[in-house]
Protein backbone atom coordinates (compact mmCIF):
# COMPACT_ATOMS: atom_id res chain seq x y z
CA UNK A 1 0.00 0.00 0.00
CA UNK A 2 2.91 2.02 0.19
CA UNK A 3 2.62 2.94 -3.72
CA UNK A 4 -0.62 4.99 -3.11
CA UNK A 5 1.10 7.70 -0.81
CA UNK A 6 4.33 7.37 -3.03
CA UNK A 7 6.34 11.08 -4.13
CA UNK A 8 8.26 8.63 -7.05
CA UNK A 9 7.34 10.43 -10.58
CA UNK A 10 6.90 6.73 -12.00
CA UNK A 11 4.59 5.43 -9.37
CA UNK A 12 2.12 8.42 -9.73
CA UNK A 13 2.60 8.01 -13.59
CA UNK A 14 1.37 4.43 -13.16
CA UNK A 15 -1.44 5.66 -10.70
CA UNK A 16 -2.60 8.14 -13.90
CA UNK A 17 -2.59 5.68 -16.39
CA UNK A 18 -4.17 2.79 -13.84
CA UNK A 19 -6.78 5.49 -12.75
CA UNK A 20 -7.19 6.55 -17.06
CA UNK A 21 -7.99 2.97 -17.78
CA UNK A 22 -10.91 2.79 -14.80
CA UNK A 23 -12.66 5.65 -16.28
CA UNK A 24 -11.96 4.84 -19.81
CA UNK A 25 -14.27 1.90 -19.12
CA UNK A 26 -16.53 3.28 -17.04
CA UNK A 27 -17.02 5.99 -19.87
CA UNK A 28 -17.24 3.16 -22.89
CA UNK A 29 -20.06 1.30 -20.21
CA UNK A 30 -21.99 5.01 -20.77
CA UNK A 31 -21.16 4.75 -24.56
CA UNK A 32 -22.55 0.95 -24.48
CA UNK A 33 -25.59 1.90 -22.86
CA UNK A 34 -26.46 5.25 -25.45
CA UNK A 35 -25.84 2.64 -28.30
CA UNK A 36 -28.39 0.37 -26.99
CA UNK A 37 -31.32 3.16 -26.26
CA UNK A 38 -30.32 4.42 -30.17
CA UNK A 39 -30.15 0.87 -31.77
CA UNK A 40 -33.94 0.58 -32.41
CA UNK A 41 -36.64 2.92 -32.35
CA UNK A 42 -38.38 3.94 -29.74
CA UNK A 43 -37.79 3.33 -25.71
CA UNK A 44 -35.04 0.57 -24.92
CA UNK A 45 -33.92 0.67 -21.65
CA UNK A 46 -34.15 3.82 -20.23
CA UNK A 47 -38.17 3.33 -19.65
CA UNK A 48 -38.18 6.73 -21.49
CA UNK A 49 -36.77 8.72 -19.13
CA UNK A 50 -35.09 11.69 -21.08
CA UNK A 51 -33.29 12.96 -18.68
CA UNK A 52 -31.34 10.26 -17.70
CA UNK A 53 -30.22 9.55 -21.08
CA UNK A 54 -29.17 13.41 -21.66
CA UNK A 55 -27.58 12.97 -18.61
CA UNK A 56 -25.49 9.29 -19.35
CA UNK A 57 -24.44 11.49 -22.84
CA UNK A 58 -23.30 14.49 -20.89
CA UNK A 59 -21.44 12.40 -18.13
CA UNK A 60 -19.77 9.73 -21.21
CA UNK A 61 -17.94 13.10 -22.85
CA UNK A 62 -17.10 14.34 -19.33
CA UNK A 63 -15.54 11.26 -18.39
CA UNK A 64 -13.58 10.75 -21.90
CA UNK A 65 -12.38 13.84 -22.07
CA UNK A 66 -11.16 15.01 -18.59
CA UNK A 67 -10.27 11.84 -16.99
CA UNK A 68 -9.18 9.99 -19.60
CA UNK A 69 -7.52 12.06 -22.60
CA UNK A 70 -6.55 14.44 -20.71
CA UNK A 71 -4.80 12.30 -18.04
CA UNK A 72 -3.21 9.83 -21.23
CA UNK A 73 -2.21 12.44 -23.13
CA UNK A 74 -0.43 14.56 -19.83
CA UNK A 75 1.12 10.85 -18.53
CA UNK A 76 2.64 10.17 -22.20
CA UNK A 77 4.27 13.47 -22.75
CA UNK A 78 5.52 13.11 -19.71
CA UNK A 79 7.31 9.94 -20.67
CA UNK A 80 8.41 11.36 -24.10
CA UNK A 81 10.18 14.04 -22.35
CA UNK A 82 11.84 11.99 -20.20
CA UNK A 83 12.85 9.47 -22.47
CA UNK A 84 14.26 12.14 -24.58
CA UNK A 85 16.19 13.90 -21.69
CA UNK A 86 17.75 10.83 -21.12
CA UNK A 87 18.51 10.33 -24.73
CA UNK A 88 20.17 14.13 -24.57
CA UNK A 89 21.72 13.37 -21.25
CA UNK A 90 23.70 10.23 -22.63
CA UNK A 91 24.46 12.08 -25.97
CA UNK A 92 26.13 14.70 -22.93
CA UNK A 93 27.73 12.06 -21.71
CA UNK A 94 29.11 10.71 -24.38
CA UNK A 95 30.39 14.15 -26.09
CA UNK A 96 31.81 15.34 -22.27
CA UNK A 97 33.82 11.37 -22.42
CA UNK A 98 35.57 12.37 -25.52
CA UNK A 99 36.46 15.57 -24.00
CA UNK A 100 38.38 13.96 -22.03
CA UNK A 101 40.08 11.58 -23.95
CA UNK A 102 41.34 14.23 -26.05
CA UNK A 103 43.13 15.58 -22.88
Amino acid sequence: MNWLYSTNAKEIGTLYLMFSIFAGMIGTAFSVLIRLELSAPGVQFLAGDHQLFNVIISAHALIMIFFMVIIVKTDLDIFKYNIVNFSNTLINFKNWRKLLEKE
